[in-house]
């Protein structure tokens, strides 16, 4: 998965490898992009990880398609429950930090 910029959350976890790092979070983005990081963050350190997204899940052009432009992606907008049930799919990865 990678972020409208291009590197992945892979390539930022080695970005900042010699930083002493509390925890790590995902932010600013369609919560189910968030879902889709915590599962590769969730392998990646043992710090705490956690996601405070927008409340909306974003939908690519195509299933595989890296949105480049996140202001021009299609939005599907997310009620209280919507994001709940993100949150708790994030809980489910071992987020300890969220937000909304």
């Amino acid at each position: 998965m990678a972020k409208a910029s291009g590197e992945t959350v892979s390539e930022a976890i080695e970005a900042v490898a010699d930083l002493r790092i509390d925890a790590f979070l995902i932010n600013c983005c369609g919560a189910n992009f968030a879902t889709s990081a915590l599962r590769i963050l969730a392998g990646l350190t043992d710090c705490p990880i956690g996601a405070y997204a927008n409340s909306a899940d974003v939908i690519p052009a195509a299933p595989d398609a890296a949105v480049r432009d996140p202001e021009a992606a299609e939005r599907q907008p997310l009620d209280e429950a919507g994001y709940a049930a993100a949150v708790e799919r994030w809980l489910d990865l071992g987020a300890r930090i969220v937000g909304g």
